[in-house]
């Protein structure tokens, strides 16, 4: 089958390629098919890993808004909270689902990381060996990590994490303004939580959900932040083939991306189905996105060595 390297303007319709949408310039031979495969496999092998993580930031995005949506919610509803215990059932619903949710996203990237980095790296290899010292690390450091680890069994298996949402109110004038706080039952924590009862005992008795559910997600932002970097010189090389490719084409519009097509141009086949690959360039730029946020979040310095790759962040 034929194979070409071109681009494909992504202002235009990809449904129906034609010569204004897609350019193709060189035949892609099976040697320079192999590298790319080889260049470009970073993406698709660190894909679920962002993925997962991801999932993290997209709920620890929720849990940490959730007090002031509430409050907002609840300041709008004029009912006296006091007097409506069901009309606020939904205000327990969404904080239980918003730290739930949480809880279970950081525990999956922590258990499928585990198991990829094995399946793919190897279980004695530096990736596996250093991300295992490192979590190691920061649960030692974080009562915040500590505490929501544990939780998360604590949640599943025991009882919920939120025991009652208290709902205050204080007078403004003619008004009351309502105010929303999660907080942790610490003597429902200790009956629980053995593994650090002794510590959780130590804590005041309402213990606050968000500062400690900040601190577990800056830990687990900083495991992801150094997997991604145990891969940094196979990023580099891909960064540097993307931008290799693009000099390529001299003509190429601002808006079109690179790729490799299969088959004839134009399709001779009105039948026929699109075998393109893509250079994953859109990933890749999210992936130096997240990677850069997790830096510019960072108060101090990460507990490792970085690379000296700087477009990773």
């Amino acid at each position: 089958m034929a194979r070409h390297i071109g681009w494909f303007d992504s202002s235009q319709d990809w449904t129906r390629p034609s010569e204004k949408t897609v350019a193709i310039s060189s035949a892609f031979s099976d040697e320079l098919m192999q590298e790319y495969r080889e260049i470009v496999s970073i993406i698709s092998e660190l894909r679920p890993f962002i993925i997962d993580y991801l999932c993290i930031e997209r709920d620890f995005s929720e849990l940490s808004t959730v007090e002031a949506l509430l409050t907002a919610e609840i300041q709008k509803t004029g009912v006296v909270p006091f007097l409506a215990g069901t009309a606020f059932m939904p205000t327990h619903v969404a904080a239980q689902h918003a730290l739930t949710n949480f809880l279970i996203s950081a525990s999956t990237f922590l258990e499928r990381t585990i198991c990829r980095i094995a399946r793919t790296y190897g279980n004695d290899s530096t990736e596996a060996i250093g991300f295992k010292e490192l979590r190691q690390m920061l649960y030692s450091q974080s009562f915040g990590y500590r505490l929501c680890y544990h939780l998360r069994n604590f949640s599943q298996h025991q009882e919920s994490p939120l025991d009652i949402i208290p709902i205050h109110a204080k007078a403004d004038g003619e008004h009351y303004k309502v105010s929303i706080k999660l907080e942790l039952e610490r003597d429902n924590l200790v009956k629980g939580i053995r593994k650090i009862r002794d510590e959780v005992s130590k804590q005041p008795p309402k213990i606050p959900v968000l500062p400690c559910a900040q601190d577990y997600f800056r830990c687990l932002s900083q495991l992801f932040h150094f997997l991604i970097h145990t891969q940094a010189d196979r990023i580099g090389n891909l960064v540097g083939y993307i931008a290799a490719i693009k000099r390529t084409f001299k003509n190429m519009p601002s808006d079109a991306v690179p790729f490799i097509w299969e088959g004839d141009f134009p399709p001779t086949n009105p039948e026929f189905q699109i075998k393109a690959h893509s250079f994953s360039i859109d990933e890749l730029e999210r992936l130096i996105q997240i990677m850069r946020a997790i830096r510019a979040r960072s108060a101090g310095p990460f507990q490792y060595n970085e690379s000296s790759v700087s477009q990773i962040g």
